[in-house]
């Protein structure tokens, strides 16, 4: 498993029992995404991978997983084919729901349409995996965490908030049920929808 190093912004290596306690970013792709071989490339061209606008998302999300005290944080442009298996889990998942929600909710303004982070299918398995999350807006603003919001995301995503409230519950759904959750939910590939039910 590959995972970014909060303080050197460097690409590590880790096996099995050797993968260290990390966070996660999940978030929407948009456009000028850091992709692997940029990291690479900014070994030699730092600039350059400084220059494109995902970058800015990086290094806000290594500066949040440092002031939580995470040497390391997983990010799926880097790596599309890593899964995290149960045994090593993130601890904590920062989601940034980018310009499309306000600094007070899960929304966006007047208009009242939630953030399309609700409508991903890979995202699914990161909102009910992890021990905790915490939601940001695009200024890095905590909009809150995932146990104070459980009402809110209830509505939103149609998943039962004892779901929401304790992960281990999942196992108890029928899988209908969690199928219903995925069905909702957009995915690029069709085989994205399978992936988006690891896990759960």
């Amino acid at each position: 498993m590959r995972q970014l190093n909060t303080s050197t912004v460097i690409l590590e290596e880790f096996y099995e029992n050797t993968v260290p306690k990390y966070a996660i970013l999940s978030h929407t792709w948009e456009d000028e995404e850091v992709s692997y071989q940029d990291m690479k490339d900014a070994i030699t061209d730092v600039q350059s991978t400084k220059d494109k606008k995902g970058f800015q998302k990086i290094d806000g999300a290594c500066v949040l997983a440092r002031k939580g005290g995470f040497r390391h944080i997983w990010i799926d442009t880097f790596y599309l084919s890593d899964v995290a298996n149960r045994e090593t889990a993130p601890f904590v998942t920062t989601a940034w729901l980018t310009r499309d929600v306000d600094r007070h909710g899960l929304y966006n303004g007047p208009a009242r349409r939630y953030s399309r982070w609700f409508t991903r299918g890979c995202k699914l398995q990161e909102l009910l995996a992890p021990q905790l999350i915490e939601f940001y807006d695009e200024r890095w603003d905590l909009i809150g965490m995932r146990s104070k919001l459980i009402d809110r995301l209830a509505f939103i995503t149609m998943i039962d908030a004892a779901v929401l409230s304790d992960s281990r519950v999942v196992s108890e759904m029928s899988i209908a049920t969690r199928m219903f959750w995925a069905a909702r939910r957009e995915t690029t590939r069709l085989e994205d929808q399978a992936y988006s039910l690891l896990g759960t």
